[in-house]
């Protein structure tokens, strides 16, 4: 009796084991933006407003997205060259 529970406690400790291994990656999201490079020659950037296409929608959320993505590009390539 006791050998069963044992090997119980060990096969279901394997298969959460397993599902955790399963489950690490579909919660890890990686995003790399190595290789990409803009021409020294562009002058203008253009930023089209996102769309918020959440079912809870904060109705200011994707102009203020987009106006802070616009202030950070802003930033970085400003009129002074």
């Amino acid at each position: 009796m006791r050998n069963v529970k044992y090997r119980s406690l060990i096969v279901l400790i394997a298969g959460i084991a397993l599902v955790s291994v399963g489950l690490y990656g579909c919660f890890t999201v990686k995003y790399s933006f190595t290789g990409a490079s803009i021409a020294p020659n562009v002058k203008t950037v253009f930023i089209d407003l996102f769309n918020n296409r959440a079912r809870v929608v904060n109705p200011t959320l994707s102009q203020t997205f987009t106006e802070k993505l616009k202030d950070k590009f802003g930033q970085y390539f400003s009129d002074d060259t």
